[in-house]
């Protein structure tokens, strides 16, 4: 059963305080939000943004790109990106520097690095994503590889270019 409240008590399920009701035809100020839960791990963004400054260190401004595929916006929106040639499960980072064979000097082995990048925990990828790794491994020359947080790419980035 609801009791009734007094002035003195507020409640965070009202949607307007009194005081600052607004007028007819105005809009209603919208209510809190609430904050996101703090987890163990960071988000993919988090990890993406560590990642982007070690490889701006290491391959500078134009050596790599981080493709942004994966976005939360209206549908009309999407279907204009998808219409300009955005794809599904596109990698999230191509970096445009040869990949030797190990201990072969010139011989080049792939044109280059694609890293689709995940979470350290929970990220799974989804069957386009797998779908565009094996197709740019397999058909058009690049080392790809699922890094699971920043840590885990700049390990795997390091394996292949080296130090």
């Amino acid at each position: 059963m609801r009791h009734k409240k007094t002035d003195s008590e507020s409640c965070r399920c009202d949607s307007v305080d009194q005081s600052t009701s607004s007028t007819p035809g105005e809009a209603e100020p919208r209510a809190r939000r609430r904050a996101r839960t703090p987890t163990l791990y960071p988000t993919e963004d988090e990890e993406q943004i560590t990642l982007a400054v070690y490889l701006n260190r290491r391959f500078g401004r134009y050596g790599w790109i981080h493709v942004p595929n994966q976005r939360w916006a209206k549908v009309q929106y999407l279907k204009k990106l998808s219409a300009m040639g955005v794809k599904k499960g596109f990698p999230d980072i191509l970096i445009f520097e040869r990949v030797p064979y190990p201990d072969s000097g010139d011989t080049i082995r792939f044109v280059g690095m694609a890293i689709e990048l995940k979470r350290q925990e929970g990220g799974r990828l989804s069957n386009e994503q797998e779908d565009w790794i094996l197709l740019l491994q397999e058909q058009h020359s690049w080392f790809t590889t699922v890094a699971y947080g920043a840590q885990d790419a700049i390990n795997k980035i390091k394996e292949i270019y080296g130090k």
